[in-house]
């Protein structure tokens, strides 16, 4: 043992049990605000339990920050009925991301590719235009089923007429 060396505090369970749930709850507000999340969930905020069908354990990509998109992969609730979308995170993610609702007739949808292979559809919601939401190309399909006629994406085919 050298002498005048400060020995280091030995770790503590404690502070560990204190500063980690701090530290997530920070992280997933810093990812809800970064990814856009919370803006969605400002202006479309869910007001009542939704009240239709959903689907668990989805993905999507939010795009807020040009290149930088915030990636939830299996941890997103979708749910839809005839009026519109209900986005909602897994409990554990919960802390900066509030569930919200978009309405159909607030909503349109692209078809996407990448790598010519893998196909998305992006969502787009009036209010909140410069949030993007990237879904596969099968749950894009789902919604428009949910919505029995009255919402449709834009396919392809349909945008280069």
């Amino acid at each position: 043992r050298l002498v005048g060396m400060i020995e280091p505090e030995p770790f503590s369970p404690l502070l560990a049990a204190i500063l980690f749930p701090i530290g997530w709850f920070l992280i997933m507000h810093w990812i809800s605000i970064l990814g856009g999340w919370r803006r969605f969930a400002e202006v479309y905020a869910s007001e009542s339990e939704f009240a239709g069908t959903k689907k668990y354990f989805q993905s999507a990509l939010l795009h807020h920050i040009p290149l930088l998109p915030a990636s939830y992969s299996n941890m997103i609730s979708i749910g839809a009925n005839q009026s519109g979308v209900y986005f909602g995170v897994l409990i554990l993610f919960r802390p900066g991301h509030e569930p919200f609702f978009i309405p159909f007739e607030e909503l349109e949808g692209q078809e996407r590719r990448f790598l010519f292979v893998f196909r998305y559809v992006t969502l787009r919601a009036q209010r909140t235009p410069e949030v993007a939401i990237s879904v596969n190309q099968k749950l894009g399909i789902w919604l428009e089923e949910q919505s029995q006629g009255d919402w449709s994406f834009q396919r392809r085919s349909e945008m280069s007429q």
